[in-house]
């Protein structure tokens, strides 16, 4: 016999499902991901396991650090403008980003313009330094074309 928080919980995990199924039903495929995607995160923000600042970035991007308030974009050459401005945002979340950047520039580049980011290894250990999520929220920073590849994948 379940107990009644466990009965609760079972309701509930029924409940979304059955909301999920029915709503794609409605959905044309290329909005499916989007849906599922914004249905983990709110189900994962109820339960604590996302971090407030990441979802922030990876939902609205960067924009609280004034340009005025950067440091030069040394890599102007490959890296536009607003990309910089979101290294300098994602800086609050992974600590250390800029210094990587001017120590393994030419590794980030090549990350940078590789085909299929979302399937190449982060430059020096960032693959280890970082969740799911914050390598959600580089990619969304540098290469905004590759975010719903990164999140089907």
């Amino acid at each position: 016999e379940l107990s009644l928080v466990e009965r609760v919980q079972v309701i509930n995990d029924y409940h979304t499902l059955s909301v999920y199924k029915s709503t794609c039903i409605g959905l044309f495929e290329r909005h499916k991901l989007l849906f599922s995607l914004q249905l983990c995160f709110n189900i994962m923000k109820q339960k604590g396991e996302i971090p407030q600042r990441e979802f922030s970035f990876f939902s609205q991007g960067g924009s609280s650090i004034g340009i005025d308030m950067q440091e030069p974009n040394a890599h102007a050459s490959w890296l536009g403008d607003k990309a910089w401005s979101n290294v300098n945002e994602l800086e609050l979340i992974c600590d250390g980003l800029k210094a990587g950047f001017e120590e393994y520039a030419e590794d980030w580049r090549n990350w940078y313009t590789s085909e299929k980011p979302e399937e190449t290894a982060l430059p020096e250990d960032w693959d280890k330094k970082v969740s799911d999520l914050q390598k959600m929220c580089m990619i969304r920073a540098l290469r905004p074309d590759r975010v719903a590849f990164a999140a089907s994948a």
